[in-house]
């Protein structure tokens, strides 16, 4: 760990900064940020929501597919391999074929394919079925999740951008950890 640490002092250039730039402006809150940016609020409220179905994906969705659909474990390791190498061959080309839907299209639409993925997998009688549901479920991540950042970043103020993302960070965390 101490090694990954030193990579960035010892292979990144130094970033020229000013002590000036760093607290230029009116210092906002989070809370200052929730009660002016309604459509901030109202994002990060849904996703609170979608969060809370995403966590059962890696918390439930295991105890399920081997103790009532009875799949091995070794089946439910290839079933979350389906899904990474899904991430890893499509997440670039199927949101750039999505963009002209827009960002909260995709949110809709990748929030749908959750839910219909999450009905197959309480249906799912073997691996077959956990599959399908696993590639309509990882679908509707590679939109949704993407285009939710995707948002949040464009929905911010330029000079406080990572206080929006800041509070996004949050609510996803507490959608995971409720």
């Amino acid at each position: 760990c101490c090694v990954t640490a030193s990579i960035p002092y010892t292979c990144c250039p130094p970033v020229a900064t000013t002590k000036h730039n760093a607290h230029e402006g009116k210092r906002e809150t989070f809370l200052a940020i929730l009660r002016n940016d309604r459509r901030l609020l109202l994002l990060l409220a849904l996703t609170f929501l979608l969060f809370l179905s995403v966590a059962q994906f890696v918390s439930t969705l295991s105890i399920y597919a081997t103790t009532i659909v009875g799949i091995s474990q070794t089946s439910l390791g290839f079933l979350y391999t389906l899904n990474g190498v899904l991430v890893i061959l499509f997440l670039i080309p199927l949101n750039a074929c999505l963009k002209r839907l827009g960002l909260f299209g995709r949110m809709g639409w990748g929030a749908l394919l959750y839910v219909m993925a999450y009905l197959g997998f309480g249906a799912s009688q073997h691996w077959g079925h956990l599959a399908g549901s696993m590639i309509v479920m990882t679908t509707g991540e590679m939109i949704a999740l993407t285009a939710i950042v995707s948002a949040v970043s464009h929905m911010a103020p330029p000079r406080i951008v990572g206080r929006y993302m800041g509070l996004h960070g949050l609510v996803d965390g507490l959608g995971w950890a409720f």
